[in-house]
């Protein structure tokens, strides 16, 4: 703790030096536009960092700290002060003023390539000012290697392994469900769930393995706050952000809303991987149908008003816990894919129950009560949603109707790069249901932990066994790639009469 703390006052001397000799060199030089003083750009000072490297070469007529070098630095900063204790976990620490600048400057391929997928925040209202560090620098780091893995990947692992770090130490005392005087650490519960889902994302075994023992604890500490009941959650909206301005209402209730359902999925996608049973079940979510992704990403209060007239309004009136439940549900006409992807997902408990009792009763020869029926006429009822779906879409989009008005994005004033972005977001989910569909078919006709084993013990060579064992083990990611093909040829066709 005490070389931690030598080492973050060496960075803070290190970062007015390098201020001193800027300031002294721009006198001395008799620049006067922003684009000739080195101070005027906020990429001179890394947070508060510089390498001593950068500091003996800094002479006038040198170039500027590169970009780069100035998120790195700024990553292995923030690193060190959450490992010493000095961003705390549980508070809404904000932004820095001097990491503003390159904190802000890294959010695009989060919104971009991240978001639509798993939007537990709300763009419009992101603002770096006056978001929580926590999140704003989780942000980044995703960015960052979502953009260019290779040049960030030792300073976002290690940023993201000192969180994880501080996530698993503080979650385990969580707060007394009768706390209700206070307000949920909302922003730390999401940048808990933003670090999770990026570990998954990148598949290293130790991240994703780290990722899943805190999934188990975040799961158990949010139920321990109560924060999956409904009421709970209303009264925390009464309290702590009250209001009548709708756009603002429906933001902290939906928010909590795809907080949740997020967690519902990477709970089911960790499971899947890791061979596991699922930490939260579909029964556990009470709440109402979310808005749509239009409504959730409406930049500006008049594109806001504009598409609230558009919302189907009956999707509030549905439990998500009973339409992800039923594929007969009443509220069909109201589907969107991720709805059907959640009933994919709320799946897995029955079928990994089902998997288990077939194991366990073949090692002793008894015969079993086959539940395969039913759950294979409920995947195939919910991939017939999906086909259903996507024709209605991609005729809507035709004439600007739900549900394909229900993807749309940002881009108002340009509806037809509007429509292309909208057209690509459905692609992906239709791809994402789908995927999730051959992993659980896959699943249900056959143990995917005897075929992991079978594969790990197919060494063909002693002389290769260490470099064959790398390529027969699959991460996350290429244990979901690899899933289509496999439940494809083992899943019959379906029976009518089911």
């Amino acid at each position: 703790m005490i070389c931690l703390q030598l080492q973050i006052q060496e960075e803070e001397e290190l970062a007015m030096r390098v201020m001193r000799i800027r300031q002294s060199v721009t006198s001395s030089s008799g620049s006067k536009s922003p684009s000739e003083d080195i101070t005027a750009d906020p990429r001179t000072v890394a947070n508060g960092f510089t390498s001593p490297a950068l500091i003996q070469n800094l002479t006038p007529g040198t170039p500027q700290i590169s970009p780069n070098d100035e998120i790195k630095a700024g990553f292995k900063r923030i690193a060190n002060h959450v490992r010493s204790g000095e961003i705390p976990i549980g508070e809404d620490t904000p932004v820095p003023a001097l990491d503003k600048n390159w904190i802000e400057g890294n959010s695009k391929e989060y919104f971009g390539r991240f978001h639509d997928t798993w939007p537990i925040l709300h763009g419009p209202s992101y603002v770096t000012m006056d978001t929580s560090l926590l999140v704003s620098v989780s942000i980044a780091m995703i960015s960052c290697w979502l953009r260019s893995p290779d040049e960030f990947e030792d300073v976002v692992l290690q940023l993201h392994e000192s969180l994880m770090s501080a996530f698993s130490d503080w979650i385990a005392n969580p707060r007394s469900r009768h706390e209700y005087d206070e307000p949920w650490p909302f922003e730390t519960y999401q940048a808990i769930l933003m670090n999770i889902i990026f570990a998954f994302y990148h598949g290293n075994e130790k991240l994703v393995s780290k990722a899943s023992l805190l999934r188990g604890t975040f799961v158990v500490a949010l139920r321990e706050a109560e924060f999956f009941n409904s009421d709970n959650a209303a009264e925390q909206q009464r309290l702590h952000y009250p209001g009548t301005f709708v756009p603002w209402l429906m933001t902290i209730r939906d928010r909590w809303k795809r907080l949740i359902v997020s967690l519902f999925k990477i709970d089911t996608y960790l499971s899947i991987a890791r061979f596991q049973a699922p930490t939260l079940f579909r029964e556990e979510i009470d709440l109402t149908m979310p808005a749509t992704h239009s409504l959730w990403n409406a930049y500006g209060l008049n594109i806001f008003f504009k598409r609230i007239t558009l919302e189907p309004t009956d999707r509030s009136n549905f439990k998500l816990s009973e339409v992800i439940a039923n594929p007969n549900t009443p509220a069909k006409s109201l589907l969107l894919f991720e709805d059907i992807h959640l009933a994919l997902c709320g799946l897995l408990p029955a079928i990994w129950n089902q998997t288990q009792i077939v194991r366990r009763s073949t090692e002793a020869g008894r015969s079993t009560q086959n539940c395969t029926s039913s759950l294979a006429w409920q995947l195939e009822a919910w991939k017939a949603d999906i086909e259903r779906l996507k024709h209605q879409c991609f005729h809507a989009a035709e004439v600007g109707e739900f549900p394909f008005t229900a993807y749309i994005g940002d881009y108002d004033e340009d509806p037809v790069r509007a429509k292309a972005l909208a057209m690509s977001n459905i692609r992906c989910l239709i791809s994402e249901c789908l995927m999730t569909y051959h992993l659980q078919g896959l699943q249900l006709y056959a143990d995917p932990r005897m075929i992991n084993s079978v594969a790990m013990a197919s060494i063909v060579s002693p002389d290769h066994e260490a470099g064959k064992v790398e390529e027969l083990y699959c991460t996350p990611s290429q244990f979901f790639v690899n899933a289509k093909p496999i439940s494809k040829q083992m899943s019959p066709k379906p029976n009518p009469s089911i």
